[in-house]
C-alpha cells in the first residue's frame, strides 16, 4: 500500500488497528522503499481479497493512495531468516 506522506502519520495508526482486526491478516511489513505498508492476507480466493481491499479503500480513501498485490497459489515453505549452516 502506498500512503501519501501528508496522511501517513495522521491515519497510519487507524489503518493498522483496522488491519489487525481482519481475521485474514497474517502480518504487516513496514517498508522504506516502494511501499509504506505491506499487509499479508491468507484468503480463499481472489474475490475475498478484492472484498478486503474494496473495504479498505472505502474506509480509508484519503490514506491509501494505491496498492499492488501478489497472488500466491501455494506456499511450500516460508522462511524469514536463513538457517544456520555450520
Amino acid at each position: 500500500m502506498l500512503i501519501p506522506h501528508s496522511s501517513f502519520t495522521q491515519n497510519r495508526k487507524k489503518l493498522i488497528f483496522y488491519l489487525i482486526e481482519n481475521p485474514n491478516l497474517i502480518m504487516i511489513d513496514e517498508s522504506a522503499g516502494f511501499t509504506d505498508l505491506e499487509p499479508n492476507f491468507i484468503v480463499k480466493n481472489v474475490s475475498e481479497f478484492c472484498q478486503i481491499m474494496d473495504d479498505l479503500m472505502e474506509k480509508f480513501p484519503d490514506t491509501i493512495q494505491n496498492y499492488d498485490y501478489y497472488h500466491f497459489v501455494e506456499i511450500h515453505k516460508w522462511r524469514y531468516l536463513p538457517d544456520k549452516q555450520y
